[in-house]
């Protein structure tokens, strides 16, 4: 819930990040470092993020941090 009362249900923020996703694999690239894009992991079918993942919409539930480990892997 926003400030003003509003729900936040991510899909305007889930295309900003989609559109940032590129351009920090790019750099990521040039640093020759490792770039891992978990949003394919983090979002439900309809494109939202999944609830048991991320309840608040921003930090990890233990389920979510589990998600991020097995991507490192």
């Amino acid at each position: 819930i926003q400030r003003d009362g509003s729900v936040d249900d991510g899909l305007a923020r889930m295309q900003v990040i989609r559109e940032l996703n590129p351009l920090l694999s790019a750099l990521a690239v040039e640093a020759q470092a490792r770039f891992v894009d978990l949003t394919p992991r983090l979002l439900d079918e309809d494109g939202g993020v999944r609830a048991d993942l991320l309840p608040d919409a921003l930090h990890f539930s233990r389920g979510g941090y589990q998600v991020w480990a097995d991507a490192l892997r």
